[in-house]
């Protein structure tokens, strides 16, 4: 195959999974987990079944796949322009734009925090791909501490995580996650200030 060609094919293969992606998030904001049907997903965007998953092994993987682009656009946003004086408002600023995020499209947010429980490879592997976008910006926002900052991201990451999955499953409200998250950041990082950083060969 020549350069040329390789090139249009992959430039097919994104086109197809940009229209994929598209497809799925409009019916999970319109409809949340359970609207999400591949033969409705076929439908809007247009593409065959078996363009489709060649791409995606699973509805779940697909919808996995709507977050990851969900949280590359909040990347955009909010990398590099945390608001806040100090560490903790930097994180507490964070947590709070990904939850106004998922108020103003709550049925998206529990069609992909549902689809994450999902035992598929495919779903692994993209979650994999989200949470290091969303350890990337709390990385930024605790820049400098003289803390442990892999063990706060990952601290930081199981309660974000954990807070997202109540609510999906209507065990939390919205603001009580806000109020939850910020908190927890804070606590967190205080902890994390008196550990301090990471010792050689621990």
């Amino acid at each position: 195959m020549s350069a040329n060609a390789t090139s249009n094919a992959a430039t097919a293969s994104t086109e197809y999974r940009r229209r994929a992606i598209a497809a799925a998030r409009e019916l999970a904001e319109a409809g949340g987990y359970d609207a999400v049907q591949m033969r409705d997903v076929v439908r809007r965007s247009g593409m065959s079944s078996a363009t489709i998953y060649r791409r995606f092994s699973s509805k779940d993987h697909l919808l996995a796949a709507v977050r990851l682009e969900w949280i590359r656009e909040l990347r955009a946003i909010k990398g590099g322009r945390l608001r806040g004086a100090t560490a903790g408002d930097r994180v507490a600023d964070l947590l709070h734009a990904t939850v106004r995020a998922f108020a103003r499209s709550p049925e998206l947010g529990k069609a992909v925090i549902l689809a994450s429980q999902a035992a598929d490879t495919g779903v692994r592997e993209t979650l994999a791909e989200s949470y290091e976008v969303t350890n990337a910006i709390v990385r930024e926002a605790v820049a400098g501490e003289p803390i442990d900052v892999e063990e706060y991201v990952m601290l930081v990451g199981i309660a974000w995580n954990g807070a997202l999955v109540s609510w999906a499953q209507g065990r939390m409200s919205l603001d009580d996650v806000d109020h939850q998250l910020q908190r927890a950041g804070r606590l967190l990082l205080a902890a994390a200030r008196e550990g301090g950083p990471a010792r050689p060969g621990c």
